[in-house]
């Protein structure tokens, strides 16, 4: 049970170390009216919340309020087509409704977690989005226990952390110009056709960008049609910038970071 004011719930028990930021709770459990977001965590039984939006206090829950704790989404692809867990009651899942994040003067956090591979049998493609400097995309692993109690980012080696698992082409294609990228495990195993980048910042146009890929392991990339894979590769003609730090890509054959114009 929990017991919610303002913007902190309070669990009656321990709560799972993977449970964190981005973390929906929905009450009360079997007939459900309210949802909040876990923004902060100060301890293992006590979280801070905000409304699904982000910005204000949630419904407040009385003492011994049975909830429901689940993952906002339970893949990468589902979050950037906007599919909320079907585990959410219908009436209440369909909170992220907008992609204006300039317009909404917000920052999309998308938290990541190591909750078993992420397969996906198509691309990761972020596109459709109206972001600004300020107001960009970012796809992270927590870390930290003021996020979670348990950090979900690999630690160097294989399956130490949450793992996005592509096997078409161009397996991440960012085709907006304020995105980052932290702290990922991507495999891209069995990309065909012409593709030859696991990750690629795809022609943006003359905009200014600011994209940051950091923290990655990328590991196990290949063509199944012998034409090699780069790692990241940044296709862009346009101002601004691209900061690639802290990664490992091992498992290509051709260059690890490739630029192009």
């Amino acid at each position: 049970t929990v017991t919610s004011s303002a913007t902190t719930a309070t669990f009656c028990a321990v709560m799972p170390d993977n449970v964190g930021v981005g973390d929906i709770l929905q009450y009360p459990a079997g007939a459900p009216a309210s949802l909040a977001v876990i923004v902060g965590r100060a301890s293992s039984t006590v979280y801070y919340v905000r409304t699904t939006n982000g910005q204000s206090s949630p419904t407040a829950a009385g003492g011994g309020t049975n909830v429901d704790v689940f993952r906002a989404y339970t893949s990468l692809v589902d979050w950037e087509s906007q599919d909320e867990n079907d585990s959410l009651d219908d009436a209440l899942e369909n909170f992220d409704t907008s992609t204006d994040l300039a317009a909404d003067n917000t920052v999309m956090d998308v938290a990541a977690y190591n909750d078993g591979p992420d397969v996906l049998a198509a691309p990761l493609i972020i596109d459709g989005w109206t972001t600004a400097p300020s107001n960009f995309i970012h796809i992270f692993t927590p870390t930290s226990v003021s996020q979670v109690g348990e950090s979900q980012r690999h630690n160097g080696t294989l399956d130490s952390g949450y793992q996005l698992d592509i096997t078409g082409n161009y397996g991440i294609d960012i085709l907006e110009n304020n995105v980052r990228l932290e702290g990922i495990e991507y495999t891209n195993n069995n990309s065909s056709g012409s593709s030859r980048a696991a990750l690629r910042i795809n022609d943006l146009g003359s905009g200014t960008i600011d994209i940051r890929i950091s923290y990655m392991y990328a590991h196990d990339l290949t063509n199944t049609n012998d034409l090699g894979m780069h790692g990241i590769e940044i296709n862009h003609i346009g101002e601004g910038s691209v900061w690639i730090y802290n990664n490992i890509i091992i498992g290509d054959d051709r260059a690890g970071i490739r630029g192009i114009s």
